[in-house]
């Protein structure tokens, strides 16, 4: 389940007014499950229900006692009560996070010894002028000292850092949207990297009128470490530089694309000397540990360091039996294996990684799913891979947590991480919130549940979501929403629909995209099914009514040439009608969006595609869709110099229209530099974009679902929301989710607020 660090949920009318927005939770507000702390992205359906998986927070960290909790929502402190804790960073014997509190309040904290100091609060004075409103990510060195990026009251945001613990040192101003840049240009959205014991600070920049990059400060001023446009090392140009990591040495590992072949990998930058000295860990298309190639590395993507150098990294793989992997590259040696999704190991099969955490002993910690089971962390040293913390575990607090978020520094073993109680729960139009189920809750197929995937709805008022169940052996199934209690829809070992055949074993697993939920739409719902006793192991699957049609299986003949490899998350369009991104091996491009239904198959685009419309270039990547009656949205990368667009498709007529692309003028100022998932909402499309140039660097936006020609000029785009504008619950926005929408025009997305009665709560517009 993918989780966001915000917890608002709005919904909106294409006409709502702000002043009919209520409030219905706040983050801090009793539940089942303790105190709320933050929301999952939310889901709307066409009778205005909301649904999501709610979740109350605790810090724990393995000790020789167990699993045992340093804070957690609800506890006390000088400042108030806690409401959320967020992403911890170990530093040593301290560990820093940002922390919401129940009334509004937020902070930056660092916990040393059992003893908490607040290092910055809302409210106060910030270096360099200003006051600090909200804050984000937050980064701990080795001996302490605390980084972390705060939003400001005149609505720039900043990179800070503190003192080492005890040293009373005041926080230090490092870099402010708006400063010049040492490559040209002025600092757009700043994102953290990390911070050294002696106050080097590492921050990545999309920069205004120049080029992005990573940069450094050293204490008295800001250098670049690499910025777009200057050569690679293995030839060719930066085309774009992405998330990374430095360690006390002056060591960095970052995700990039080059112009050379026009692919993306991880490389290294070592800083010790007068000019940072590059050097590839991984290419896209480089053969791997496990077999195969390297695909395109995620945007997503942030490979870890240790303090010797070694380097840890996620990678898909093509044309191999292992569909994904961890990596660890030595300082010295070659590129080995961590984990491959799908292999045995002493723990059980892997799959769904996400981001490792490296350790100073070379020790790694993954969170990932147990295929047919849970998710949890996961230690590996030396190829014995143990688990570390899974929903089942006693804590000092009791059983029923989903861990998340690791934190390394020595040992894997000695980590930080996040524990999430999670439960299903939705709201009524009458304002009213009922739990569906909760983990460790008795469910309609007997067991307990044992972890939640965020829900989907659709047409039909049908709320579809994904449960992992513990009976004798962990198992994930499908089930619906009826009122306040779930129902079964899909159970592992029925008979899955020809032409597929065979019996299905799990659900929802693909490495092509980061949903993990079904496609609800007219009549039913689409979803990914992992078959056994057939040689089509993959599949995407209909339930209509009570009936289930497989419409594409892995090795059937693909549309286009190739055969079908594996699947994005399906959208329903129709009955039986469903739009997916596909990976084929052999003939033709390898991705292609597809919608098949009602025994025809159409191709909307394929990579390597002239896009067709206005923002020109060639697809390099095709995210998946979203769909309704005003045709099939997608987010696409571009082959020319890192562009990102949101376009749009009809299964019923040819060509393609742009909806709105990197470079477009944004409202209110500024021009988009990144894009989200878009969703359908009746006539428009809504989504999430980064902005920079302008009075705020995120909002959510929707414009008309109109298949523009080629020649007309960028359609009009409405901002629906943006950071540091009002909310509708007084205050303003600090930071916002991806929106979700229904076929009537409501969209629903999720928002942190400062200065509101709540830093976080759940909203209605109606």
């Amino acid at each position: 389940m993918r989780v966001r660090a915000i917890l608002v949920v709005f919904l909106l009318a294409v006409a709502a007014s702000r002043l009919d927005a209520q409030m219905l939770v706040a983050a801090g507000d009793p539940s089942p499950l303790g105190p709320l702390s933050r929301f999952s992205d939310p889901a709307v359906d066409d009778g205005g229900r909301v649904a999501f998986v709610g979740s109350s927070v605790a810090l724990f960290q393995r000790s020789g006692a167990g699993l045992v909790h340093l804070i957690a929502a609800g506890d006390q402190t000088p400042d108030g009560r806690i409401a959320d804790i967020d992403a911890p960073s170990l530093g040593g014997s301290c560990t820093a996070a940002r922390l919401l509190l129940v009334g509004g309040g937020a902070g930056v904290y660092r916990l040393c010894s059992g003893s908490l100091e607040a290092i910055a609060r809302a409210g106060d004075a910030a270096p360099g002028g200003g006051t600090f409103r909200a804050f984000s990510a937050v980064f701990a060195s080795a001996g302490g000292r605390v980084a972390f990026v705060g939003q400001l009251d005149g609505g720039a945001t900043g990179v800070f850092v503190s003192g080492m613990p005890g040293a009373g040192a005041p926080v230090a101003r490092v870099a402010v949207t708006g400063d010049p840049s040492p490559a040209g240009g002025t600092f757009g959205t700043l994102r953290l990297l990390g911070v050294t014991d002696d106050g080097r600070v590492g921050f990545r920049a999309f920069v205004d009128a120049g080029p992005d990059g990573l940069f450094r400060w050293d204490g008295a001023s800001v250098v670049k470490v690499v910025v777009v446009n200057e050569a690679s090392p293995v030839g060719g140009r930066f085309t774009a530089v992405g998330f990374g990591t430095l360690n006390d040495a002056g060591v960095w590992t970052f995700r990039a694309s080059i112009s050379d072949g026009d692919r993306s990998g991880v490389f290294r930058a070592v800083t010790t000397g007068p000019f940072p000295v590059l050097t590839p860990v991984a290419l896209e298309g480089d053969p791997t540990p496990i077999g195969g190639n390297y695909k395109a590395f995620a945007s997503t993507l942030v490979p870890a360091v240790n303090a010797s150098g070694a380097i840890a990294f996620r990678a898909t793989v093509s044309k191999e039996l292992f569909s994904a992997g961890v990596f660890l590259a030595t300082p010295d040696g070659p590129v080995g294996k961590v984990l491959a999704a799908g292999e045995s190991t002493a723990a059980g099969r892997l799959a769904q990684f996400r981001d490792p955490a490296l350790a100073n002993d070379g020790g790694v910690l993954v969170a990932a799913t147990l295929i047919g089971g849970s998710s949890g962390l996961f230690r590996v040293r030396a190829g014995a891979v143990s688990e570390i913390a899974l929903p089942a575990m006693q804590t000092d607090l009791g059983v029923g947590f989903r861990f998340a978020e690791p934190s390394v520094r020595d040992a894997a073993e000695s980590g930080v991480f996040l524990g999430l109680r999670d439960g299903v729960f939705v709201t009524s139009p009458d304002g009213s919130l009922c739990p569906v189920a909760t983990l460790g809750q008795a469910t309609p197929a007997g067991g307990v549940y044992d972890g939640f995937e965020s829900p989907a709805a659709g047409s039909g008022g049908q709320i579809v979501f994904g449960a992992t169940v513990q009976t004798s052996a962990p198992e994930r199934m499908l089930f619906g929403v009826s009122g306040c209690a779930a129902t079964v829809l899909v159970k592992p070992g029925g008979r899955a629909p020809a032409p597929c055949g065979g019996r299905f074993d799990d659900f929802l697993n693909t490495s092509l995209d980061a949903a993990t939920s079904a496609g609800v739409g007219p009549g039913g719902f689409a979803f990914l099914a992992d078959l056994v006793h057939t040689h089509r192991r993959l599949a995407v699957i209909v339930r209509s009514g009570r009936r289930f049609v497989g419409l594409a299986c892995a090795q059937q003949a693909a549309i286009g040439g190739g055969r079908y490899a594996e699947f994005g998350t399906p959208t329903l369009l129709a009955r039986r009608q469903a739009a997916f991104v596909a990976r084929v091996d052999g003939h033709g491009p390898s991705l292609r969006l597809i919608v098949r239904g009602g025994g025809r198959t159409r191709l909307l685009a394929s990579g390597g595609d002239d896009t067709g419309t206005r923002l020109g270039g060639h697809f390099a990547s095709l995210d998946s869709p979203a769909g309704g009656s005003a045709g099939v949205a997608f987010h696409a990368t571009l082959d020319t110099h890192g562009r990102e667009g949101l376009f749009l498709a009809r299964p019923g007529s040819r060509g393609r229209g742009a909806l709105a692309g990197t470079g477009d003028a944004a409202p209110g100022g500024g021009k988009f530099t990144g894009f989200g998932a878009p969703v359908l909402a009746g006539g428009t499309v809504v989504f999430d974009a980064t902005v920079v140039g302008g009075p705020s660097a995120e909002g959510i936006f929707r414009v008309p679902a109109t298949l523009a020609a080629q020649t007309d000029p960028p359609l009009a785009v409405e901002g629906l929301a943006l950071v540091g504008g009002a909310s509708p619950a007084g205050g303003t926005y600090v930071s916002l989710g991806g929106p979700a929408a229904n076929a009537s025009g409501l969209v629903a997305f999720t928002a942190d607020l400062t200065g509101a009665t709540a830093s976080r709560a759940l909203f209605r517009v109606p």
